[in-house]
């Protein structure tokens, strides 16, 4: 929890680095993701929370982490992008695909924004 704290206060990019080394995915296997996301939430920079939490919210469906989706859905952060449903889709993560249909995602947003 510290080291989740200091990282974020310090504006350390948590989803960013060296695949074996990035923040999200290290606390993810600690089980402290949690966390880590709350620190984001409670920031009081909006760009900062803003671009954190779509970062995260990319990373989490590229590695399949249903339960940051879900954590971050209780607490109201839009995770309905269909530009959420292609990373899944081509990155092959069937488990983060379906969570994001079962939770509202829109398959055809961008068409719906040409119209």
């Amino acid at each position: 929890k510290d080291l989740c704290n200091v990282l974020v206060r310090h504006g350390a990019s948590i989803t960013q680095g060296r695949s074996d080394c990035i923040p999200l995915k290290m606390a993810k296997e600690k089980n402290l993701h949690r966390r880590l996301v709350q620190q984001v939430l409670d920031s009081k920079d909006t760009s900062y929370k803003e671009w954190h939490l779509q970062n995260i919210i990319m990373l989490s469906v590229k590695n399949g982490f249903t339960d940051v989706l879900e954590f971050m859905r209780k607490k109201k952060i839009n995770i309905e992008s269909s530009e959420y449903l292609i990373a899944a889709f081509t990155r092959g993560q069937m488990e983060s695909l379906k969570y994001l249909l079962e939770h509202g995602a829109n398959v055809d947003e961008e068409a719906k924004r040409q119209r």
